[in-house]
């Protein structure tokens, strides 16, 4: 439900607008990165996760794809463990759906 005294978005909704994004960034490859493992573990976030991943899906798509190919190190200001995640996501998973 949601909650129309804070404007908060619900869960739900901000998960489907989420994987929207994930899946349609501009280029294939991070569509890819971002869109499957969205589709594996949006659901099962901490709301903070969800927060981070949010944050994420505003970075440039070259900028986060130079930290999965280690053409640069990720910033620390995104270096939370979700990142990691999402850096270390086994291609062959990828392949799979």
């Amino acid at each position: 439900m949601a909650d129309t005294q804070s404007g908060a978005e619900p869960r739900e909704i901000r998960i489907r607008r989420m994987r929207f994004r994930a899946w349609h960034r501009g280029m294939q490859e991070a569509d890819l990165v971002y869109g499957r493992f969205a589709d594996k573990h949006l659901e099962t976030m901490t709301d903070e996760e969800l927060a981070q991943f949010d944050i994420l899906l505003e970075l440039l798509d070259q900028d986060v794809l130079d930290w999965i190919f280690e053409r640069q190190p990720v910033p620390a200001a995104y270096d939370w463990p979700l990142t990691r995640a999402m850096l270390a996501f086994d291609a062959t998973d990828m392949l799979k759906k």
